[in-house]
């Protein structure tokens, strides 16, 4: 469950493109997380001075891994179809998210939807629910 609430957390603190937190919330990284590291896959390097700043604020390890965009979809299928529990935030294209949702891979981040809806333009926020209105993404 910590884990979990870090992964929002971050999701809700810091964005680069859609962030959404999935819905697997333990086990260890193959690239070295524990329950103490998040672990987010992006498709730039831009997220990795966020996570350091995340870092610095919250004493909390990000383990950021940048996928080049042309694999990035199938890493994506591929982990998250497995239910393998290796990522706990992507970064991900809005185009992606339906097929996300329906797939049940995204966490529910109801409780961040008072303040993601403040905070968001309309559309954007309206990307981040799935068909039944259910918050599962943020952006910025």
């Amino acid at each position: 469950m910590k884990k979990r609430f870090l992964a929002l957390s971050l999701a809700a603190a810091i964005a680069a493109g859609t962030l959404a937190g999935c819905g697997s919330s333990g086990g260890s990284s193959a690239s070295g997380g524990d329950d103490d590291t998040l672990v987010v896959w992006t498709l730039a390097a831009d997220l990795e001075d966020f996570a350091k700043h995340y870092e610095e604020e919250t004493g909390t390890k990000v383990d950021v891994t940048v996928i080049a965009p042309a694999d990035y979809p199938t890493k994506i299928n591929t982990t998250l179809g497995s239910r393998n529990k290796d990522v706990d935030i992507i970064v991900g294209e809005p185009q992606m998210l339906m097929d996300f949702y329906d797939a049940g891979f995204f966490a529910d981040l109801s409780e961040f939807d008072s303040a993601a809806s403040e905070k968001l333009v309309d559309y954007v926020y309206e990307a981040g629910k799935d068909e039944d209105g259910v918050l599962r993404a943020l952006s910025y």
